[in-house]
């Protein structure tokens, strides 16, 4: 009788050495989880913002080719003032 109560009493403290074990398993997990988590809406943010900088470059590429083309013409005109100018001072030449 002592011998089975012996190993009865093995048994639960070895059940609950498991018990304890898969408790801090499941801690660990709990954690790693959190901080995956936690990393992703990190990530997520980030890759947020870089879209915002994308679309802000984007923006800024296509407002700089209005700009440019605005400038070539101005520069056309220039060109065509400065031929008639160019023409009228060549009249007055004696």
């Amino acid at each position: 009788m002592d011998q089975s109560r012996i190993k009865a009493q093995s048994v639960v403290n070895q059940s609950m050495d498991v018990s304890e074990l898969l408790t801090n398993v499941a801690s660990i997990v709990n954690d790693i989880s959190g901080r995956i988590a936690k990393a992703a809406e990190d990530q997520n943010r980030v890759v947020s913002v870089l879209n915002e900088k994308a679309i802000n470059v984007g923006s800024s590429a296509e407002h700089n080719a209005v700009v440019a083309e605005q400038i070539t013409g101005a520069s056309n005109d220039l060109s065509q003032m400065a031929n008639g100018l160019k023409q009228l001072v060549a009249r007055f030449h004696v």
